[in-house]
């Protein structure tokens, strides 16, 4: 059965708790994380310029960067503290790194040939708006690769989510991390009728194990 959504269940990252996730980037679930983003990457060959929504600490631009050195990369995210640890962890000059909300994209019409995000779409306050501004940004035939955790995702997930919320850092304990974002997230079925409120050429959302990538082109 699936689980009532609780938007805000897991709190905004602060100082403390974005320094501790930054520390706990490297483990192997987020380096599974990355490298199944970057595999989906991999068959739309991108080039031009890119957006990270949501980039964190910067630990998935890099590997784009790494990846794809001819590509323009913008990070953006709402925290200026996490934006100060990607600065940090990225390659000097390859990503431009900008604060702003999601919902109001700091960015020219049709100016961007790629999105991608990452474990980001549970934390949007206003989903719908975020698509109407990707669909903006996009330049026509421009697309979007988004990835994030299913609320519908088998119990299993549930209980490794509490597992990892009893040993993870304090400061990340206050935020209900990995389980909060289990509550937090869309099922595929929510997130194929939001999207299909925005004017793309062409939308997909297809499951994972308690993933889903939403795909899209303008």
């Amino acid at each position: 059965m699936t689980k009532e959504r609780r938007p805000g269940m897991e709190l905004p990252f602060d100082g403390p708790s974005s320094q501790a996730y930054n520390r706990i980037s490297h483990l192997p679930f987020f380096n599974i994380e990355r490298s199944l983003v970057m595999q989906e990457l991999g068959k739309y060959r991108p080039a031009g310029t890119l957006l990270d929504i949501g980039c964190g600490p910067g630990y998935l631009a890099a590997e784009i960067v790494r990846r794809y050195p001819g590509l323009k990369v913008t990070g953006l995210d709402i925290s200026e503290d996490m934006l100060k640890l990607a600065a940090h962890n990225l390659p000097a000059g390859r990503v431009n790194l900008l604060l702003g909300d999601a919902a109001a994209l700091p960015l020219g019409d049709s100016s961007m040939d790629f999105i991608v995000s990452s474990a980001s779409l549970h934390h949007w306050e206003d989903a719908p708006a975020v698509f109407r501004e990707i669909q903006r940004v996009l330049r026509p035939g421009g697309c979007f690769l988004i990835m994030d955790f299913r609320r519908d995702a088998p119990a299993a997930m549930y209980a490794v989510a509490r597992i990892f919320n009893l040993f993870a850092p304090g400061e990340l304990k206050r935020t209900r991390g990995a389980l909060g974002s289990l509550y937090t997230a869309y099922t595929p079925e929510e997130m194929t009728a939001l999207i299909a409120t925005v004017p793309f050429r062409e939308t997909k959302v297809t499951r994972g194990f308690a993933w889903m990538f939403v795909t899209g082109i303008k």
